[in-house]
């Protein structure tokens, strides 16, 4: 697994800089999963935003994406439990996007990039892809 980080300051004026991280993830059909926190003007690249084929957000407020891209909301509030909607709907788009072929980069997110959307592409990877969990353990 791959981990990357990006900086970018939001206002010269301001001394404040939002920081955009993720971990990269390629399945065995070559699909990369990005997981991390929620894209927004400053943070990204507009290259690596345009890259990303389908977003699935785990916030608890809708985000704004790049037009011509495909993406699904599952809110999930901060400090509480998923649903059992949420986690099956992530599950069942996750599933669909890696195996339709149409989908290269699926980027999951929420907005700290370390409880939410890791949890529910952990259990993806448990349900769909139980042979990756040796290799997760090694990296």
């Amino acid at each position: 697994m791959k981990k990357f980080s990006k900086n970018k300051n939001l206002d010269p004026k301001e001394d404040s800089f939002r920081r955009i991280t993720w971990a990269e993830y390629t399945l065995p059909n070559g699909v990369i999963i990005y997981v991390g926190n929620r894209p927004g003007p400053g943070c990204e690249s507009e290259e690596f935003l345009n890259k990303i084929d389908g977003f699935i957000n785990v916030t608890d407020r809708l985000v704004q994406y790049p037009k011509n891209k495909s993406y699904q909301w599952f809110p999930w509030n901060e400090g509480g439990s998923p649903t059992y909607e949420a986690i099956f709907g992530v599950l069942k788009t996750l599933n669909y996007w890696v195996n339709s072929g149409e989908y290269k980069h699926i980027y999951i997110h929420c907005d700290g990039g370390t409880h939410r959307a890791v949890s529910m592409f952990g259990f993806y990877l448990r349900g769909y892809h139980p042979e990756e969990k040796e290799k997760i353990n090694n990296s």
